[in-house]
């Protein structure tokens, strides 16, 4: 009974919805929840030998910082809520590529063309011979998005994570589209003078509207996967916005790498091969956590809304 009642419930999308209310709050308020200012190094000094010495961040965790710092000092914890808002236009803006350019295709190649059918196989078939990862990394690196402002960077972002990888969902849409035009009551349309237009908004559209909500919370997730990927390689949004005077000849700290300025959950995991050689996995393992749990949630989500459909 207790078993029957939970599997009723639909425990992926309940633990799914919560995961993505968290997150839609920390996108909202970020700024006001953060407990410190992402942006500002802060600065720790010891007594030895009754003489007072600062020490080289980055400091572990402790009451006042409750994740610890970065390399330049600045709070873990705070950095990730804020950074939220900002890792999620670059996948809201890759998912919006994705699905738009799916639906678009996906249809036009359901229906028969073959211009839009090559096109769709032709994006396939690069995603399957060359890992869309290294697709990712040759772009961003050759139009040098790390010289962009901000606003631009995340652009860029999000467009050539979205153009990399839409050929896959535009062949799933493809093929129900097909198998859509393949029901008795499309011939009903054609029967009654429907034009190709009318059929597409009104017959063919509503039928993928599902299809459509559980690929958009499982690109989300592909998406933020994507970006912790490139993140671990370095590739990051508006990565020349720190000043790398401050630096000078040899690197901050001995470090052979220049941290990140903007929160972006990828660049706070750009600090990887720093914080695992050093053993100071604190700089990364919150966010880590965070980049995981979320993925988990819109992956649950989107199972959630399959067993869902198929419950109707």
């Amino acid at each position: 009974m207790i078993k029957r009642t939970i599997s009723k419930m639909n425990p992926p999308m309940i633990i799914g919805m919560i995961i993505v209310m968290i997150l839609l709050v920390l996108c909202l308020f970020g700024d006001f929840i953060a407990p410190r200012d992402p942006y500002e190094p802060i600065t720790k000094t010891e007594m030895v030998d009754g003489t007072q010495l600062l020490i080289k961040p980055p400091y572990p965790p402790d009451g006042v910082n409750l994740l610890g710092t970065d390399i330049l000092g600045r709070d873990i914890l705070s950095r990730i809520i804020v950074g939220a808002k900002l890792t999620m236009a670059i996948v809201m803006i890759s998912v919006f590529v994705k699905i738009v350019l799916s639906l678009l295709f996906g249809v036009l190649a359901g229906k028969g063309t073959q211009f839009f059918k090559s096109l769709i196989m032709i994006s396939s078939t690069i995603g399957s011979g060359i890992p869309a990862l290294v697709l990712t990394l040759m772009i961003l690196r050759l139009v040098f998005v790390k010289y962009y402002p901000i606003g631009q960077s995340l652009l860029v972002f999000g467009l050539v994570i979205g153009l990399v990888e839409w050929g896959r969902v535009g062949k799933i849409v493809e093929n129900q589209v097909e198998q859509i035009y393949e029901m008795p009551f499309m011939i009903g349309d054609k029967a009654v003078g429907k034009s190709s237009i009318r059929i597409i908004f009104s017959s063919v559209i509503p039928h993928l509207t599902t299809t459509l909500l559980i690929h958009t919370c499982l690109e989300i997730g592909r998406s933020l996967l994507m970006i912790a990927k490139l993140g671990v390689f370095e590739v990051y949004v508006a990565a020349a916005a720190m000043d790398s005077g401050m630096f000078g000849n040899k690197g901050l700290l001995g470090i052979s790498f220049e941290p990140e300025y903007y929160p972006e959950w990828g660049a706070l995991l750009g600090n990887a091969r720093y914080a695992i050689t050093s053993q100071r996995l604190w700089v990364i393992i919150s966010t880590v956590i965070v980049m995981s749990t979320t993925i988990l949630g819109f992956n649950m989500l989107g199972e959630g809304l399959k067993r869902f459909s198929w419950r109707d």
